[in-house]
């Protein structure tokens, strides 16, 4: 089994066939919905360290409050994520559709974004295997865009 994670290179993303109208739709949702994007959620940002002290995964947290619709970037690669608290419905670009109840594993896919309604408060976690310990570095490796410019 490869250990190798599958990417997209940011060269690559224009070549996505759902891009545009997905950008366009979420642009809608935003002017539609006030509570879409607005406001920050929490981040957390954590980094183990291999025995030589040397970074080697990046644990990103989100935490979301119930009532929101959370747009979000535009993954890259391939990574795991789990939801330790709450509750959410997601649809991703391919238009499907699910509630997410905590306790949950998934992995996302390359190409993967989500709209989430949070329905109740929420604490999704993801994990990244890398070297880098500045945030934003790692951020444009493993996203495209920043959802929203709020």
């Amino acid at each position: 089994m490869s250990t190798e994670l599958a990417e997209i290179p940011s060269s690559q993303i224009a070549a996505i066939p759902w891009i545009d109208g997905l950008a366009a739709q979420m642009v809608a949702m935003r002017e539609q919905s006030p509570e879409v994007c607005t406001g920050d959620p929490t981040w957390i940002h954590r980094f183990t360290k291999d025995k030589n002290g040397k970074s080697n995964l990046y644990i990103r947290t989100i935490e979301m409050k119930a009532g929101r619709i959370e747009i979000s970037h535009l993954h890259l690669s391939e990574y795991p994520y789990v939801v330790l608290k709450g509750r959410v419905q997601v649809i991703t670009q391919d238009g499907l559709g699910e509630e997410i109840v905590a306790p949950y594993f998934g992995i996302t896919k390359p190409g993967t974004q989500r709209v989430i309604k949070v329905l109740e408060d929420t604490i999704w976690m993801t994990f990244h295997a890398t070297d880098k310990t500045d945030v934003a570095e790692i951020g444009r490796e493993i996203l495209f865009q920043p959802p929203c410019t709020t």
